[in-house]
């Protein structure tokens, strides 16, 4: 294995510690705050390394292709915009040619205004026989805008890729009470351009390239990571190609409403790239450039380090123990943002964290306020986006609706996660996503430390177990970066160089290495340094590739398509609370609906009644009677009711699985007593009966009996026939009254004629009647 460096782990905690702690001793004077920015050497201001054209091959983040130098007296000066302070660092990302026997020589010298050069102690003394881009950092010795490159005698070929520093700046304490003085840096990348060539070439650091704008009409629209303040300044990189070139601006703070145009100072031809710095006049996310009359010019990129004001960070406050059974249930209707300054916030995530199943498991929300939602059933993430206030924020997340579609779930919690960024309850951190297409590893880990959540400090993350690796594949789209890298060290020994486990060796060895903490390489196949190749730095690929979750070395000049930055752990940062569990116990997929059958109207002491609902198996049921007692059945889905003789009676029940679903039935009301008539059916009407038979007319035998019935019971059975009827047609009423006094009728005619028959016999219950027909 080739050694990239001389043993440095000392030094890599010294540099975690500068970039992180040294804004605290700058000295900037009254009403002056003190701010550490990251950044690149942004411009060459001498090319006289090989050809003369090489040198701006050390500009911008690292891509394999470095500065090369051949002769000795051949050397840069590179601009790096900020000022590296007295004890803070920058870095060289250099290489021997691999053509060069012996070792090769760095000289190097530390310039504040470019033109008075002193050499740094170390120079000439750094030497390599590494053929392969490695790092090598350093602490200025002096305030340290310029550096100057070059080669001496008696020192073979080498290459330098890139600079990359850690510099204070001083900034106006604008902020007042109850707000906090946030640093945002950053670079700008293309999202309109109209006949502008190379547009991609003002994306991210700038690197010596730059878009060409060649006409009046020509015109490019950058956007900025965040939004400037009014009155902060922000440096473009651009040079004219002919006498008298300049540019049109105009800012704007969403991309559609601009600023009145201003135009930069006309200047010369330009062998080299300058610095415009421009004083936002407007809230500017969005810079747009503009050709004018006979000024062709290069843009090569936008930088800025401004502070803005904030506010004090949300809270979001939600909790609970629910269940679901069989219906989509609320699961936040409490959640409260507590937000004085009701912040604008451009997302939100509501995630299944343990118990999590595919299939079964879904959340919805109500849109509203612009803010939409979509539903992530593989990873269990219900993500709402667009630009709203905490509060309207709150009013959606208040709508979330968990549902099971399966008929029989799986039964048991889902802890469900509710936070303004996406939160894992297993680390206690925060992550973003960050899709950036075509972005080195140095340049991503750098924009990873520009980043902040409410004052949290990012870094480009690190893994330390399967679970926060699994965590990490919702919203990657492609190859992601990680923060693990070779380069810095040994050959092959993996170490962290971001966040809380900064300068811890996670791996040594190549593919069939030795696992020193936790590392997730494709089996057997990574590390490897594929075909020769140095692959210096760590990626992951994405869900749906055939390596989903493993990792991969990669070269210096790998580009890939977005990195992950994560918060938390690091010692400076503030304490925020911008997340929440709900716990939804799974119970059933049945529905609890029970629905009461039985006599809503008993007779007054009436015994038996049976009252029932559908029987589930592996559910239970409480009765509740009034009016009346349960003789049988509690805690089946039948009973049997003894009502009293006291109007009215109710009967509900309580049906539950355990005791997490049940529902009650409104009361069933139960009429005690009687509300329907008795009823009667007359015999058959009688005719042409002789009339001498009237002796038997009362016995009613001949009348017959009327069918009678009654819920609660009979009484009597009467009627209103005579002793003796007379000849002709006569109406007999019977009369049925039942044991609450309640009545009816019917009636029977009965049909008699004078004529002269023989004896009629009336049989009666008790004896026979012979009468003489004549």
């Amino acid at each position: 294995m080739l050694i990239k460096q001389k043993a440095i782990l000392p030094l890599l905690v010294v540099i975690f510690f500068s970039f992180f702690d040294y804004s605290a001793s700058a000295q900037c004077g009254p009403g002056k705050i003190s701010k550490v920015v990251q950044g690149f050497g942004s411009i060459i201001t001498v090319d006289n390394a090989y050809s003369g054209t090489t040198g701006v091959n050390a500009l911008g983040d690292p891509d394999g292709v470095g500065a090369y130098f051949s002769h000795n007296g051949q050397y840069i000066i590179i601009d790096l915009i900020d000022t590296v302070r007295v004890g803070q660092t920058y870095s060289f990302i250099w290489r021997q040619h691999q053509g060069m026997p012996d070792h090769t020589i760095l000289w190097w010298s530390e310039s504040i205004d470019g033109t008075t050069f002193i050499d740094h102690s170390l120079s000439g003394l750094i030497t390599t026989t590494n053929k392969s881009f490695f790092n090598s950092e350093f602490t200025a010795e002096h305030d340290t805008r310029f550096i100057k490159i070059y080669m001496a005698s008696g020192t073979n070929d080498f290459y330098v890729d890139a600079i990359s520093y850690f510099a204070t700046k001083c900034f106006s304490d604008v902020c007042g009470a109850g707000l906090r003085s946030q640093l945002i840096s950053g670079n700008g990348s293309y999202v309109n351009q109209y006949s502008v060539s190379n547009p991609t070439y003002v994306n991210y650091a700038p690197d010596g390239s730059g878009a060409l704008i060649n006409s009046n009409s020509d015109e490019i629209e950058i956007e900025l990571p965040y939004t400037i303040p009014v009155g902060q300044n922000y440096y473009i990189i651009w040079r004219p190609l002919q006498d008298n070139a300049r540019m049109m601006i105009r800012e704007s703070e969403n991309g559609s409403s601009w600023s009145s145009s201003k135009y930069s100072p006309s200047l010369p031809t330009s062998s080299v790239f300058l610095v415009q710095i421009e004083t936002a006049s407007v809230p500017t996310r969005y810079i747009e450039i503009n050709g004018t009359n006979s000024s062709d010019f290069y843009i090569d990129g936008i930088v800025f380090n401004a502070i803005s004001c904030e506010p004090a960070a949300p809270k979001l406050d939600v909790e609970g123990s629910l269940a679901f059974c069989a219906s989509p249930v609320a699961i936040a209707t409490g959640l409260i943002i507590d937000d004085p300054a009701n912040q604008i916030i451009s997302s939100a995530y509501v995630q299944i964290s343990d118990g999590f199943v595919p299939s079964e498991d879904r959340l919805t929300c109500t849109e509203d306020h612009g803010i939409t939602a979509s539903y992530n059933s593989t990873y269990g993430v219900l993500h709402l986006i667009g630009d709203a206030t905490t509060a309207e924020y709150q009013d959606v997340l208040q709508s979330v609706i968990y549902n099971n579609i399966d008929p029989t779930p799986t039964t048991g919690v889902r802890d469900i996660v509710f936070s303004l960024e996406r939160y894992n309850p297993h680390t206690g951190h925060y992550y973003k996503f960050v899709q950036s297409s075509n972005v080195g590893w140095e340049y991503a880990k750098v924009q990873s430390e520009r980043t902040h959540l409410f004052g949290v400090q990012g870094y480009m993350v690190t893994i330390t177990s399967d679970a926060e690796n699994n965590f990490l594949l919702y919203q990657m789209t492609g190859n992601t970066w990680i923060g693990a890298s070779d380069l810095f060290v040994n050959e092959s020994d993996w170490y962290w160089r971001s966040g809380p486990e900064f300068g811890t060796m996670f791996w040594q060895g190549e593919e069939n290495g030795t696992e020193i903490t936790y590392a997730n390489w494709n089996p057997g196949a990574e590390p490897n340094n594929y075909n020769g190749n140095d692959e210096l730095f760590a990626h992951i690929y994405p869900a749906g590739s055939a390596n989903t979750g493993f990792w991969n070395d990669e070269r210096i000049s790998y580009l890939a398509a977005g990195y992950y930055v994560e918060f938390g752990g690091m010692p400076e940062d503030p304490a925020i609370d911008i997340e929440g569990i709900v716990n939804i116990n799974v119970v059933t997929g049945t529905p609890i609906n029970p629905v009461i059958s039985g006599n809503n109207s008993v007779c007054p002491n009436a015994t038996g009644v049976i009252y029932s609902v559908a029987n589930i198996p592996g559910h239970s049921y409480l009765w509740v009677v009034s009016g009346g007692t349960i003789a049988s059945g509690q805690g089946t889905n039948s009973i049997t009711v003894d009502w009293g003789g006291t109007n009215p009676g109710t009967v509900r029940v309580t049906e539950s699985i355990g005791g997490a679903c049940q529902v009650t039935t409104p009361d069933y009301s139960v009429f005690i007593g009687d509300l329907v008539d008795p009823s009667i059916t007359c015999p058959a009407n009688i005719v042409n009966l002789p009339a001498d038979a009237g002796e038997c007319f009362a016995t009613g035998v001949v009348l017959g009996t009327p069918a009678t019935s009654d819920n609660c019971g009979v009484a009597s059975v009467t009627n209103n026939a005579p002793a003796q009827y007379p000849v002709g047609s006569t109406t007999v009423t019977w009369t049925v009254t039942d044991i609450n006094g309640r009545t009816n009728t019917c009636n029977q005619t009965v049909t008699v004629v004078d004529t002269q028959n023989p004896t009629i016999t009336c049989a009666t219950p008790a004896a026979s009647y012979t009468a003489d027909a004549g």
